[in-house]
């Protein structure tokens, strides 16, 4: 069962699912970060950090009117506007 996480900003819902542990990844990373205009249609899919089976975000948050995406042990700064990365920091 893949767990959901809902982050509303300024009428944009923010929505990261978390895969299943036993999913057989996709070649190229999977695509779980999105975001929904008002009336629930799709705005943009996270760029992905990686182009391996692996990647994909594990945690995502809104701090000081930013968005923030974890990936491994890579926090990454994604624009609101198109789901782009602008900048990374190494958390332990």
């Amino acid at each position: 069962m893949e767990k959901i996480k809902k982050i509303v900003i300024n009428q944009i819902t923010i929505v990261l699912k978390l895969p299943p542990n036993n999913i057989i990844p996709p070649k190229k990373g999977i695509q779980n970060l999105t975001a929904y205009d008002k009336n629930q249609k799709l705005i943009w899919n996270a760029e992905l950090p990686f182009d391996y089976p692996h990647a994909y975000y594990n945690e995502v948050k809104y701090i000081d009117d930013k968005l923030y995406a974890w990936c491994g042990s890579m926090m990454y700064e994604i624009d609101l506007n198109d789901g782009k990365l602008l900048n990374s920091t190494f958390v332990k």
